[in-house]
């Protein structure tokens, strides 16, 4: 009989401590360790067919501030249609997106990945609440932009876009739930250099048609008449309106003459005599 403190498996643990009477043994392989769980959080080792689990950690006194915020945006664009005022709703839209705005700049869910990744994974959840809420209000304001927000965060078309998926918690965001590939909802705007000549010389006003000679005197004439016009409205005092009329039309008259015709030159300022100081 072998003491079964000399067996080599006892000591390595992977069996009974218990004294071995046989002589011959059948060999037990000795046992693995047993894989840690999968994590929650990882994708990749999740079925295909398997739903996301929630992975959403505890809220802070700041995360129920905004949500509670966001809970609140339906009553209050409500209120602002039933009094008509329909430049309040877009109002209150921009004070929860600038609410959101504050947050992350706060929570700096940058920093938090490196960190502590779970709480980052809770900022940017609500963060994206915050969007879920303003694409689904924003729809009768900018609808295609709002589609295609809604379509980045994965929200199907139907109820889940109803004004009464922001209306209670019954259609918030699944944690973890896979995303649809990014794309940039709103493109910078960046003006090619020959757009930008081409709008230029839009800016600038078009020459005025040539004109013969005798065309010319008469324009030349019409403007003579028209400044007179204006003169005497001014001396007799009459009222602003009929004054601006005639110097509107005194412009208009101007503007097609040639622009370096000398009734288009500003008159040179005279120059004030100085006077002598007093003795």
């Amino acid at each position: 009989m072998r003491d079964h403190a000399a067996s080599p498996d006892c000591r390595r643990g992977s069996l009974p401590c218990e004294p071995d009477r046989s002589p011959l043994r059948a060999h037990v392989p000795p046992t693995r360790p047993m894989p840690d769980p999968p994590c929650p959080h990882d994708a990749t080792r999740r079925g295909p067919s398997s739903p996301p689990p929630l992975c959403r950690g505890a809220l802070t006194v700041e995360d129920e501030a905004i949500l509670a915020e966001c809970a609140n945006l339906l009553p209050v664009l409500r209120g602002h249609i039933e009094a008509l005022s329909l430049h309040r709703y877009t109002q209150a839209l921009s004070a929860l997106a600038q609410s959101g705005n504050r947050y992350i700049d706060v929570q700096a869910p940058w920093g938090l990945k490196k960190t502590d990744a779970d709480r980052m994974r809770t900022v940017l959840w609500v963060l994206l609440e915050v969007v879920r809420h303003l694409a689904i209000a924003s729809q009768p304001v900018t609808p295609a932009l709002a589609t295609s927000m809604l379509e980045q965060l994965g929200v199907p078309a139907g109820e889940g876009r109803a004004f009464g998926a922001i209306e209670g918690m019954g259609h918030q965001l699944q944690a973890e739930a896979p995303l649809p590939s990014p794309k940039i909802v709103i493109p910078r705007f960046e003006e090619e250099e020959g757009a930008a000549g081409a709008a230029a010389a839009r800016s600038d006003p078009p020459s005025p048609p040539q004109l013969t000679e005798a065309e010319l005197a008469e324009v030349v004439a019409e403007v003579g008449r028209a400044g007179n016009r204006v003169r005497e409205l001014k001396v007799s005092g009459a009222d602003k309106e009929e004054i601006g009329a005639a110097v509107a039309a005194l412009v208009g008259l101007k503007a097609r003459l040639p622009p370096d015709h000398e009734l288009n030159q500003k008159p040179a300022k005279k120059e004030m005599k100085q006077k002598a100081p007093a003795a």
